[in-house]
């Protein structure tokens, strides 16, 4: 009967870190354990699940009790190297996955691990090395491929990577990670292409990709802080919303020139060239153009209501859609869960939906100083509405873990700034205009810094051949990010906004009444 009550608490588990509810999956496997102290495999899922939360020393530990009562499993030694290495541990790392090859030289997961640290140590060709043995060993394995591109094209093998983002995305379809990994390839061989791009090619990625990399720090990963606002129109959210001929609008990214910031693309040029006042932005006119859906992290603010959503020009008329995290790209996940049986398989990653955009925060930036001010985040205020006697000690951590984001994007500034400085002069900023489109509309003059903006963006080529980008009338060019009825978790109306009994209503006659509605009591007296 014991044995029977700790399978059904492993499989409960296992059922629960498979949601990624991991706090509850611990719970049952510490039940487990009571019950039944020398199985090895529940040691290693709680290991799992602990590495999952970030505790990666009780990881480490279980993975240890693991590997005392069974010590012949080599996808243990793997799961303690991924702990080990998540703490930086390299070394440490290396040394399990090399034991695991060792007790399985088949094992196609342990050599691809072990490419990873390689990479991360700096050397690419031990790592290229690994992730060929990992593709030798299982030639459908997305990952391995999609790591070795990245090796490769850091090595400035730029072809074999492109080649190996292909594979990885024939492979896997929807594998984000080498989608995006492929595309922003091909877009810099396309970049170099158009401007006859040879000699230096490596220093122009340098620029390219520590533009990237600080495109990828702007990432907003914390699903606690996807709850952002949308402020717009009454008749705007009432085309989001309700029903007209059986369809509802989709939500529209609207080109980057209707934005009300004259500086919208300039301020990062401006900011990293020593002869701003030289650029002609005549001359440096893109292929490309940037779509973005803006959002901020305050969702009840006065003075986003009084620039935003106004009825005949009204200030403070307008609403304020607060999305939930569900209309966002989340983290990928992997599940690495061993069965009761122990046996070695890998379930495939559970990769992000495409359809989601991803959002990002905006970098605020101060010319005459010539400093990064701050990012996009949410206020105190907010953390009291939430979460009450908690709410000083939750932002406090939330300031910390935003402080570090923000240091490590200053210091990816400053490489960025030493990469320019290795580009010859001749067409320098007609070609990193367009070599840095993916960061120019994140980056923000410090005027705007109110605002605490965060943006989903695509950048799309203008010659349309998709017929993705769309007009409305003669001045607007957008794309469809989607749907968002079901997105929408609750409706703030502006302090002068009128007819919220009327949508109320509406909400419940579309089947839409778990939406709420208030009425913002901020103090404006209007006109």
């Amino acid at each position: 009967m014991a044995n029977t009550t700790a399978v059904e608490y492993l499989d409960r588990g296992n059922a629960y870190a498979d949601k990624g509810d991991y706090d509850k999956a611990i719970a049952d496997y510490d039940k487990v354990i009571e019950l039944d102290p020398i199985n090895a495999v529940t040691y290693h899922n709680r290991g799992i699940a602990y590495t999952r939360k970030g505790d990666y020393d009780k990881a480490i530990a279980d993975y240890n009790k693991a590997i005392e009562l069974d010590p012949n499993t080599a996808f243990t030694y793997t799961c303690r190297g991924i702990a080990y290495a998540q703490k930086g541990d390299y070394n440490q790392a290396m040394g399990d996955y090399s034991k695991a090859i060792k007790l399985d030289p088949q094992f196609a997961f342990a050599y691809t691990f072990r490419g990873n640290a390689f990479y991360f140590n700096g050397d690419y060709d031990k790592a290229i090395a690994d992730y060929s043995k990992a593709i030798e060993l299982n030639p459908q394995y997305a990952t391995a491929y999609n790591n070795r591109g990245i090796a490769y094209k850091n090595k400035g093998y730029y072809d074999q990577a492109i080649a190996d983002f292909e594979g990885a995305t024939k492979l896997d379809k929807n594998f984000v990670a080498a989608i995006q990994n492929l595309n922003l390839l091909e877009n810099f061989r396309a970049i170099c292409d158009k401007y006859g791009i040879n000699e230096q090619k490596q220093d122009y990625f340098s620029v390219y990709d520590t533009a990237n990399d600080i495109v990828e720090l702007l990432k907003v990963t914390n699903s606690n802080e996807q709850n952002v606002a949308y402020y717009t129109q009454r008749n705007v959210a009432e085309t989001l919303l309700f029903e007209k001929e059986g369809k509802r609008s989709q939500f529209r990214q609207n080109s980057i020139v209707t934005t009300n910031d004259p500086q919208e693309g300039k301020t990062l040029i401006e900011y990293l060239s020593d002869n701003a006042s030289a650029i002609d932005w005549e001359y440096t006119r893109s292929d490309y153009q940037a779509f973005v859906g803006c959002f901020s992290f305050n969702h009840n603010s006065l003075n986003q209501f009084r620039l935003y959503g106004k009825y005949e020009g009204k200030e403070g008329t307008g609403v304020n859609l607060v999305f939930k995290d569900s209309f966002f790209a989340d983290e990928e996940h992997s599940s690495s869960l061993m069965t009761k049986n122990a046996n070695k398989g890998i379930e495939a990653p559970k990769q992000t939906d495409l359809s989601r955009p991803t959002l990002y925060r905006c970098i605020y930036i101060d010319l005459e100083s010539h400093n990064i001010i701050s990012l996009g985040h949410r206020d105190i205020l907010s953390f009291y509405t939430a979460y009450g006697k908690e709410a000083k000690e939750k932002f406090n951590k939330y300031q910390e873990s935003l402080t570090k984001t923000l240091e490590s994007i200053v210091e990816k500034f400053k490489e960025l700034e030493g990469a320019i400085k290795n580009i010859p002069e001749d067409n320098k900023w007609e070609i990193l205009t367009e070599m840095l489109i993916n960061l120019r509309y994140l980056v923000k003059h410090c005027a705007f810094k109110e605002e605490q903006e965060c943006r989903i963006i695509n950048v799309e080529k203008l010659d349309n051949k998709d017929k993705k980008i769309k007009m409305d009338g003669s001045e607007w060019m957008y794309i469809e990010a989607g749907e968002v009825s079901r997105h929408v978790q609750k409706i703030y109306f502006g302090p002068c906004a009128t007819g919220i009994g009327l949508f109320r209503d509406r909400l419940i006659l579309e089947e839409l009444n778990e939406i709420e509605c208030e009425q913002s009591r901020l103090p404006f007296a209007g006109k």
